[in-house]
């Protein structure tokens, strides 16, 4: 089940479940188009044989894609709410966009046998469906961001080190933002289209503003202790959000244009659940419990932030 919790969608704040339709168990979301306020999902059974994409928008609630073939993971929505990018798990096995020009299989990268990261990789595209981008792991679990379109197909955008995955990408797919990492070290990354990789070495990003500007993530103490802190770069530099006692992992996933409000997730541990929160530069870090708590509204007892999606 997926719970959206909103305090800009109507004039009142309010809470949504997006329940999975009739025969199915799970409703994951997958990313969110901030332009369009509308939301890319899938839906699955408990064999995962039943896999069906899904959008949700305030203003036709959840609509069910299935003009496409069954087993079809949505794994992203353009800016514009209009194209969905995702995997087609079915014989083929391929990449697609679905748009306004309906349903299209854009194939795999073909120097090696690619497939898809899994379940909960990531990919993006614009309204138009005239570029991609996913994530693929490749022999010896190498893996790379490619970028595609109708002309050239899927190309790769390399990367620093062995393993680099891309976590966000501006609406016009010329930032990306993620990590990389081998058997040695670790970092994140900023791409710039023209420009490369830049390393942002113990600071990974796990998301980007429209602008590419402002980016979010988290940082590792660096002191060997596995602890990572959100924190923010803006053009002014970096902003720690801090973290939550008792807790390993505190990782923000989602930031507005402005850069005054960030959301994301605190890992849990053998006492602890997960649990979501927001910031903002006045109030710092609260749970999503007590930030909801200024608008009147409880979260239901399933009300877990996801980890994969986007929130903002």
């Amino acid at each position: 089940i997926t719970l959206l919790a909103s305090t800009a969608l109507a004039q009142t704040a309010s809470l949504t479940i997006i329940a999975p339709p009739p025969g199915l168990n799970s409703t994951v979301l997958i990313d969110t188009a901030r332009s369009s306020q509308s939301l890319a999902l899938f839906s699955a059974s408990t064999s995962g044989l039943d896999v069906r994409p899904a959008t949700w928008s305030p203003a036709n609630g959840r609509e069910d894609v299935t003009t496409i073939p069954s087993t079809s993971f949505a794994y992203g929505v353009s800016s514009g709410g209009s194209t969905l990018v995702g995997y087609a798990a079915n014989a083929t096995r391929n990449v697609f966009l679905h748009g306004a020009a309906g349903y299209r299989e854009i194939g795999l990268p073909t120097e090696r046998a690619f497939e898809p990261q899994g379940v909960y990789s990531a990919a993006w595209t614009n309204d138009a469906g005239t570029w991609a981008i996913a994530n693929f792991r490749g022999a010896g679990d190498s893996r790379s961001p490619y970028r595609w379109t109708p002309a050239g197909g899927w190309q790769s955008l390399g990367g620093p080190l062995l393993v680099t995955r891309a976590s966000d990408v501006t609406p016009d797919g010329s930032v990306i933002v993620g990590s990389t990492g081998d058997f040695n070290s670790q970092s994140g990354f900023i791409y710039r289209e023209g420009q490369g990789y830049t390393l942002t070495n113990l600071f990974h990003p796990l998301a980007v503003n429209d602008a590419g500007a402002i980016f979010v993530g988290s940082r590792f103490s660096g002191n060997g202790d596995g602890v990572e802190v959100a924190e923010m770069l803006t053009p002014d530099g970096f902003v720690s959000m801090g973290s939550f006692p008792g807790h390993r992992c505190t990782l923000a996933r989602d930031v507005s244009n402005d850069g005054s409000l960030a959301v994301g997730i605190i890992s849990g541990s053998a006492t602890l659940q997960p649990r979501g929160f927001v910031w903002t530069p006045s109030s710092g870090l609260r749970t999503l419990e007590d930030y909801l708590t200024d608008f009147g509204l409880a979260l239901p007892a399933i009300g877990v932030a996801d980890p994969h999606g986007h929130f903002v």
